[in-house]
């Protein structure tokens, strides 16, 4: 009995180390890791928006971003991080501010509030498939989810591991293409998003299927660098 005993103990704890190896855990997504600020902290984003509307030509932006940490400050229940938005058209020209946007870190989520709406960015603890209401300001929010989970993403060229993807909007059909995401790293934040609402030519059989852009915008935000404010 007593050998049968020493057994079957060993045993257990193989199953428990498999079990404790294998299944998911809080730990794994620390949203610290997720959400990395420090005060003078600077990023430097590479942005593309081009709008398309029926029987105009294509009108196509290219410019910088770049996003400063200039305070924070603890509140009651939740951290405020103060962040400074600055433009410019290429690494030739000076910053232009443009404005500023407030993040809002509470226990269970992370909030962005701009001039125009309130962002519910993240939810924690992170876990698969999770979803929440993204807009806060309107009366029917999109709904987002996480749809990948400790995954690699290359982004200007640099590849990012153990990121974390939020996820709009993916439909793609012969007429139109509805893609919005959101791409973060550890210990850097957002590293990419893309926000695409595009409706294809219907106006005859030879342009169906064709993928010719009829109406619409697309997006695209990527991380250059990431720096300490000198």
């Amino acid at each position: 009995m007593k050998n049968c005993w020493k057994k079957y103990s060993t045993l257990g704890l193989l199953v428990v180390g498999v079990i404790a190896c294998h299944s998911p855990t809080v730990e794994m997504f620390r949203p610290q890791d997720y959400v990395n600020y420090q005060v003078g902290q600077y990023r430097i984003y590479e942005i593309e928006e081009a709008y398309y509307a029926v029987n105009e030509a294509p009108k196509i932006r290219h410019f910088q971003q770049k996003e400063t940490t200039i305070a924070l400050s603890e509140k009651e229940t939740y951290q405020l991080i103060e962040i400074q938005i600055a433009e410019r058209k290429d690494s030739s020209q000076p910053w232009q501010t443009v404005g500023y946007e407030l993040l809002k870190w509470y226990p269970d989520k992370l909030l962005r509030q701009t001039t125009e709406n309130v962002f519910q960015e993240l939810v924690f603890p992170i876990q698969a498939k999770l979803e929440w209401p993204y807009e806060l300001w309107t009366s029917q929010p999109p709904r987002a989810q996480y749809n990948m989970l400790k995954t690699s993403y290359q982004v200007s060229a640099k590849n990012y591991e153990h990121c974390i993807m939020v996820q709009l909007d993916d439909e793609a059909s012969l007429l139109s293409l509805r893609r919005k995401f959101a791409v973060f790293a550890p210990y850097v934040g957002l590293i990419y998003r893309q926000n695409t609402d595009l409706n294809y030519c219907q106006s005859s059989a030879d342009c169906i299927g064709k993928d010719k852009i009829e109406s619409g915008y697309r997006k695209e935000k990527k991380l250059l660098v990431m720096s300490q404010h000198k």
